[in-house]
Order: C-alpha cells, then sequence, then structure tokens
C-alpha cells in the first residue's frame, strides 16, 4: 500500500521474465522482499532502484525493449541511499510494465 506520508516510490527495472540479478524473481505485482538483506550501506544484499526515479542510469543492466519497469512502494524510513541508487528489503509492487 502507498501512503505518501510513510512510504516512498522506487522506480527500477528488469529483465522480460521479471529476473535481476542473481536470478532474484520480482512480482508483476504485490508484496516482494529480499531473501538474503543486509542493511550495510553498499551494493547487494537487497532489492535496488531509483528513489522517485531519480539517479544514475548507467548502474542499471536493463535498458532493453522487452525489459520491464516496476514502480515499488517502500516504506521510507528503510530506505538506504546508495551512489545514484537506494536499497531496501522489502516493498510492494504497484506498477509492471514496458
Amino acid at each position: 500500500m502507498f501512503n505518501p506520508s510513510t512510504h516512498s516510490l522506487v522506480l527500477r527495472a528488469c529483465n522480460e521474465d521479471m529476473s535481476s540479478i542473481n536470478n532474484f524473481k520480482w512480482p508483476t505485482s504485490g508484496y516482494v522482499e529480499c531473501p538474503d538483506w543486509d542493511p550495510v550501506p553498499k551494493c547487494g544484499n537487497g532489492l535496488h532502484g531509483w528513489l522517485y526515479g531519480h539517479g544514475e542510469g548507467d548502474v542499471s543492466e536493463y535498458w532493453g525493449v522487452n525489459d520491464k519497469w516496476l514502480v515499488v512502494s517502500v516504506e521510507t524510513s528503510s530506505i538506504i541511499h546508495l551512489d545514484g541508487k537506494v536499497k531496501f528489503q522489502k516493498g510492494e509492487v504497484l506498477f509492471c510494465g514496458d
């Protein structure tokens, strides 16, 4: 659920089959959680994306015409800011499209 007072929107992309790094499969909608979460502020061990779509595009491998784009609602207080992207443990996929 998205509540703007407690949650933020994160944009991310993945392969057409909904897979990403380490063969993690994203749902097309609903709850998603990282199975190997580590809150250390470095890349890896989390779900990644761009907070409100802002960040560095070159941190993504998914720019193909058939890749999928997701909008994920994430609890704002749980977001870890990294260089050019953010990391989070869990969220809710609100949109999936191309």
